[in-house]
């Protein structure tokens, strides 16, 4: 686009920051484009201090919050009391969930760890619900059956918007331990519900969640026990949680409220303009941009191929199903074989050879039926 259009605006958003992600991940990239980019956008700040950090010019990166619909997203003591009655709670019980997908990102090996503490630490009556699916439920379930959680831990799997914001009505906090997040989507919606949030310190979190309306817990050898202390506080202080909810709501919809996201987002798309004008970036050869063209998609074309080997062994992983070796060959050589015949397969039909297209078909049917 810059080497056919050099007058054009081009900006980027950025989300996260992961060192263990493409090396960087795509703010990795956008330092070595900067050059190409009248300026880049990111959701939080510590996205734009790990940037210049990695030697990116801080005056063409500016913060633009996601933020929370405050509107949709808001307490409804309807559904906290359905619920919540459903659930079998008394109003001084506190419920403890949290949403996400079961991976290791976010670090679902330590919610029973907690609540086994939790349970230890305090008398007071309490529920955790964990919502999601994923690699790793299957161990969150083993652990709450070899502590003895039953009783107090449920995990539910997978559930829709509407379920999910009733439990967040019933909820009194949103407990989030991963290892890695940009400013994580569900808190934002958490605390526009009142809830208390309880997450490790990582990411933008920290630009989210106040001393006043929540808790920050940093990683290392003793946080589990960490989690639990809070987590006791709050169990035996309905009052407590009752301010944090307040203040939680509060904070949300005075600095993080989604009505505020398209005026700032339109005036940085006009500051990318006016930087443009001012101070243009330099042109690329036409041959260049070409060459680099074509390495993006050699690029993702390994990306895609990587992608599904890492999604077949996650699913290997959840199922603990070890396929017969006949049909596991068969899957391999499929997939070594399928990359060498798409070349001639493509010439022949853009030669006029239209009988391969039903050929393919028949024979991908052919395998789908085998199981291959």
């Amino acid at each position: 686009m810059r080497a056919h259009f050099p007058d054009i605006t081009c900006l980027d958003f950025l989300h996260s920051y992961d060192e263990r992600w493409k090396n960087g991940g795509y703010p990795r990239a956008s330092i070595g484009y900067q050059s190409q980019l009248d300026l880049t956008i990111v959701s939080g700040d510590h996205v734009r201090r790990r940037m210049v950090e990695k030697g990116a010019d801080p005056s063409r990166i500016e913060v633009c919050y996601t933020n929370v619909d405050t509107d949709r997203w808001r307490p409804d003591a309807t559904r906290r009391a359905e619920i919540r009655a459903a659930l079998g709670l008394h109003p001084d019980d506190m419920l403890v969930i949290f949403t996400g997908r079961l991976t290791g990102e976010k670090r679902p090996q330590l919610l029973a760890p907690i609540i086994a503490a939790l349970r230890r630490r305090t008398p007071a009556r309490f529920l955790a619900l964990v919502l999601g699916d994923g690699p790793e439920r299957g161990q969150v379930e083993r652990q709450i059956r070899a502590l003895g959680l039953d009783d107090v831990m449920r995990t539910l799997g997978r559930v829709g918007d509407d379920d999910i914001f009733g439990y967040l009505a019933a909820a009194d906090v949103f407990l989030l331990p991963s290892q890695t997040e940009g400013i994580s989507v569900a808190t934002f919606e958490a605390m526009a519900m009142g809830v208390i949030p309880v997450s490790a310190d990582v990411g933008g979190q920290g630009e989210l969640i106040a001393a006043d309306c929540g808790f920050l817990v940093a990683h290392g050898p003793h946080e589990v026990e960490e989690y639990a202390e809070i987590l006791s506080r709050l169990a035996g202080d309905p009052a407590l949680r009752q301010r944090m909810s307040t203040m939680a709501r509060g904070r949300v919809e005075r600095h993080f409220a989604l009505r505020d996201f398209g005026p700032r987002m339109a005036a940085l798309i006009e500051r990318a303009g006016q930087l443009r004008c001012e101070s243009p970036r330099a042109a690329i050869p036409l041959a260049l941009a070409r060459e680099w063209a074509t390495q993006v998609i050699e690029y993702t074309r390994h990306e895609i191929a990587l992608d599904a080997l890492w999604s077949e062994r996650e699913q290997w992983c959840a199922s603990n199903v070890e396929l017969p070796l006949r049909q596991l060959l068969r899957q391999r050589g499929l997939r070594f074989v399928r990359p060498l015949l798409a070349r001639p397969y493509r010439w022949g039909v853009a030669h006029g050879m239209e009988w391969l297209r039903p050929l393919k078909e028949r024979l991908f049917a052919a395998a789908r039926r085998r199981g291959w």
